[in-house]
């Protein structure tokens, strides 16, 4: 099996897990990848906070990503962490994060601090 096939095989059981965690009610916990190959988009989700990460959403060493449409639920710390160095490219289109303490939350390795918002 060549290293591409791999990478497709894990790129199908990620996104099965995503829509597993979205239509069984679970909470999404942690969107991770390498240097982006593809974009992350995270449509339609409501979450709060995981205990283990403290964000609903976690999402370390990407580039390019897209969350829309998503709805923090009450007692929500934080909805969106982002950490790794590679993290760019961030754009939130039309959430419903008032629920939140924090919408979202920069680690210190993050280069680029900024993230798009559209509404």
């Amino acid at each position: 099996m060549s290293l591409r096939q791999i990478f497709n095989s894990f790129m199908v059981a990620l996104y099965f897990f995503i829509l597993f965690a979205v239509h069984s009610g679970a909470t999404l916990t942690q969107v991770c990848a390498e240097p982006q190959v593809f974009p992350v988009n995270v449509f339609n989700i409501s979450a709060r906070a995981d205990d283990l990460t403290g964000a609903a959403i976690v999402l370390d060493q990407v580039e390019g990503a897209v969350i829309r449409n998503c709805q923090a639920l009450p007692g929500t710390g934080t909805f969106l962490r982002l950490r790794g160095r590679q993290t760019r490219d961030i754009c939130l289109i039309g959430n419903e994060l008032s629920m939140a303490g924090r919408p979202v939350s920069f680690s210190e390795e993050v280069r680029e601090k900024k993230i798009k918002k559209l509404d």
